[in-house]
């Protein structure tokens, strides 16, 4: 049996703000050089926000949404609504991160393309 290669990227390369839309709907993915991300997705009604951590296996980017820090705030804001990714997977690749399923399926969405 062959062993599996893995395509290693480089975690400083990742780092960015990535924006991605589809019909309606506008998504922004912040990865912080600390690991950490925030999320803002926009349709005209609701937007939803996340932040949690995300961390680089190989080629694969993956998203952990800590929980919200201030549920109170979102109430304040009733079309706000707070996102969870568990552990949500993303292709990276050449400077676009590609939805994939937990089986390394790419997922029938569009990619986020980084912000030069």
């Amino acid at each position: 049996m062959l062993p599996l290669l893995w395509l290693i990227t480089d975690f400083a390369e990742v780092c960015g703000t990535y924006t991605g839309e589809k019909d309606d709907y506008v998504a922004e993915f912040k990865l912080y050089d600390d690991s950490v991300f925030q999320y803002t997705g926009i349709r005209e009604f609701p937007f939803e926000v996340s932040e949690g951590t995300w961390n680089l296996i190989g080629d694969t980017v993956i998203l952990t949404t800590l929980p919200c820090k201030d549920p109170d705030a979102l109430n304040r804001y009733p079309v706000r609504t707070y996102k969870t990714f568990t552990n949500e997977r993303f292709l990276f690749r050449k400077n676009a991160l590609i939805p994939i399923d937990h089986n390394n399926r790419l997922v029938k969405s569009e990619s986020l393309q980084k912000e030069k």
